[in-house]
């Protein structure tokens, strides 16, 4: 295999994998969430992660507020509404300092509990803007009903992957979109495709 045609596929497994990663960017840019993935599975009783990031940006506090919330959005239960942070932490200090490719950010989680008498079905973790009034950002995710079993673990049954930073990324999008089944399989008879034609020649 020539040396070209190794980078070449080096590249298109990158840029599959970026492809299927999920993300979720609010519309103004100001920050980015990491976790939850959207349309991840939890179950009743456990911990939902909620972690977001913030671009290095001294004058940040004065322009970006931001509130959470864990509300329901599934007509079929009766609608529930709590509050994770009134008030975000926003500071920019060493602890919460991330560096990727020279680029700085700022990363903090918060952790929700979800109430074991939380009906299953669908819900959302809603990141309001209170300052800059650039509107909502939203995580779809699916509550499980409670179990003992599951009960017994103060973890998420469901722990996404680290994912980049996205404020090195061009995403403009508001909300994380799924990426369709058929152009994961389209994406991997691609490559397995070019992979066996260069190995011919």
């Amino acid at each position: 295999m020539h040396f070209s045609s190794c980078i070449y596929f080096l590249v298109l497994i990158h840029v599959f994998a970026l492809m299927v990663q999920g993300q979720v960017q609010a519309a103004s840019k100001r920050f980015a969430i990491l976790q939850p993935v959207a349309y991840s599975p939890y179950v009743a009783g456990q911990i939902v992660p909620v972690t977001y990031t913030i671009p290095d940006d001294a004058a940040l506090p004065s322009i970006l507020g931001l509130a959470v919330f864990f509300t329901s959005r599934d007509t079929s239960v009766p609608f529930f509404h709590a509050t994770i942070s009134n008030n975000a932490d926003l500071t920019q200090g060493f602890s919460f300092r991330r560096t990727a490719n020279t680029e700085v950010y700022y990363e903090h989680q918060l952790n929700y509990n979800i109430p074991k008498e939380t009906p299953a079905g669908n819900y959302q973790i809603v990141f309001m803007d209170t300052i800059g009034g650039s509107g909502n950002t939203t995580v779809p995710i699916i509550v499980r009903p409670y179990s003992t079993s599951s009960g017994s673990s103060s973890t998420a049954t469901n722990k996404p992957a680290q994912v980049s930073n996205i404020f090195l990324q061009d995403n403009s999008a508001s909300s994380f979109s799924k990426v369709p089944l058929f152009v994961i399989w389209a994406s991997f008879a691609f490559i397995f495709g070019f992979f066996h034609h260069i190995t011919l020649h």
